[in-house]
C-alpha cells in the first residue's frame, strides 16, 4: 500500500531556517521524501522536524557565513556517488563545526567494500539510523554529549545513556557505526523483562540471551515449530513461569515462510500485548511494511547494535503499555528515481 509520506519542510536559499531546537541540531539534505528515507520520518515523528535542503550544493550556500549553523547535516545517500567528495570538503570550510552524518540507503550496502564512501563523515546504514538518532537527541536534550559530537578519529562512539559501541575508521576517513556490545549504563528495562526469542536454532538464541543479559532483559527460547521445547529448562533458562513483555523474531531475507511464521509467533503474544522486534538481514522499506502486516512492532536490521536492540525492547514495551498494544503502522513512500 503507497501512503503519503512524511512532509518535508524546505529552506528557502534567501533566508536562514528558523533557529528552532530541531533547526539547530541538524539540517536534513537530499530525498528524504522517498523510500527507505521517509520511512524514518514517519516513524521518528517530531524527532525528523527537520528544515530540508534539496542538495549539498544548496546547503554549503546556506552554511557560508551562516551565525548559527547546525551540528549535522544528515543527508539521505539513496545510492553509492550521489554526494561529492568535493561538497563535502567545502562544508568543512564553511561551516568546520557540522558533522556530515550520511544515511545509506539499501543500494549502498556495499559501499565500504567496492566504493568510494564519502570521506570526513560518520556513517550509518539507515535502518540503525532510528535509535541512533533518538540516544543521539536524548543525550543533547540531557546536556551530555552526542555521538555526532565526537571526534571523527576516535575509535569508540558514544551511545548515549548506554555505553559505547564499536565504530570504525576505514582508510576513506569515514567513521561507519558497527555491530558491538556496549559497555556502559543498560537502559533499564520494565521489572518484568522476560523476553520470548524465535530463532532458528538454539545458538543464535544463546547469542542473543549472552548480549541481552548485562541490559537487564532475560530471555526465553520459543522456536518455530517446536512448540514442545518451550517450556523445558533448556528453553527458559530455569525460570519457573516466564511471562514475556515482549518478543525478538529472527529471520533472514523475510522470504515467505518466514513471514508466515513471523506472523504466527507475533499472533501468540498478541494476547499478552507483547510488542515484537524482527530481526532481518539488510532489511529494505517494503520489509518494514511487511513485516508491520505481519504484526511486528519494529524492524532492526542486521548487523545490529546490541544496544539498539536493547533500547528498542525498552521503547516498544513503553509504548504498548501506553496503547494497549495498538498495531504497528509507517507509511512507505513512492520511490524516487
Amino acid at each position: 500500500m503507497m501512503l503519503p509520506s512524511t512532509a518535508l519542510s524546505p529552506i528557502a536559499l534567501d533566508e536562514p531556517p528558523a533557529e528552532t531546537a530541531s533547526a539547530l541540531v541538524a539540517w536534513s539534505v537530499g530525498p528524504w521524501q522517498c523510500g527507505e528515507f521517509a520511512v524514518l520520518q514517519t516513524v521518528l515523528g517530531a524527532l525528523a522536524d527537520w528544515p530540508h535542503v534539496a542538495t549539498l550544493a544548496d546547503a554549503i550556500e546556506l552554511l557560508d557565513g551562516h551565525a548559527a549553523p547546525p551540528e549535522v547535516l544528515l543527508l539521505a545517500q539513496p545510492r553509492p556517488g550521489f554526494y561529492s567528495a568535493v561538497d563535502a570538503a567545502a562544508v568543512a570550510r564553511v561551516a568546520p563545526l557540522t558533522r556530515l552524518v550520511v544515511v545509506a540507503g539499501t543500494w549502498c550496502e556495499g559501499e565500504l567494500r567496492t566504493g568510494h564512501p564519502l570521506p570526513g563523515t560518520t556513517r550509518l546504514y539507515w535502518y540503525h539510523f532510528e535509535a541512533w538518532w533518538r540516544r543521539g537527541f536524548a543525550a543533547r536534550t540531557a546536556g551530555e554529549c552526542p555521538p555526532w559530537a565526537d571526534p571523527l578519529a576516535d575509535s569508540r562512539q558514544l551511545l548515549p545513556g548506554l555505553g559505547r559501541a564499536a565504530s570504525t575508521m576505514d582508510a576513506h576517513g569515514v567513521a561507519s557505526v558497527e555491530a558491538g556490545l556496549a559497555n556502559g549504563t543498560p537502559i533499564a528495562p520494565p521489572a518484568d523483562s522476560c523476553v520470548a526469542v524465535d530463532t532458528g536454532d538454539y545458538e543464535s538464541f544463546e547469542s542473543l540471551r549472552i548480549a541481552l543479559r548485562p541490559f537487564g532483559w532475560r530471555c526465553v527460547w520459543q522456536p518455530r515449530h517446536r512448540p514442545e521445547v518451550w517450556d523445558s529448562a533448556r528453553a527458559t533458562g530455569g525460570l519457573a513461569h516466564p511471562e514475556p513483555v515482549a518478543g525478538i523474531w529472527d529471520g533472514g531475507q523475510l522470504s515467505p515462510l518466514e513471514l508466515q511464521q513471523l506472523a504466527q509467533f507475533a499472533e501468540r503474544l498478541s494476547g499478552r500485548r507483547a510488542p515484537v522486534i524482527a530481526l532481518l538481514d539488510f532489511p529494505r522499506a517494503e520489509h518494514v511494511a511487511a513485516t508491520a502486516a505481519a504484526g511486528a512492532t519494529a524492524v532492526i536490521g542486521k548487523p545490529y547494535l546490541v544496544d539498539g536492540i536493547a533500547g528498542e525492547l525498552a521503547q516498544a514495551v513503553s509504548r504498548s503499555e501506553e496503547t494497549h498494544a495498538a498495531p504497528f503502522t509507517t507509511t512507505i513512500a513512492v520511490p524516487c528515481e
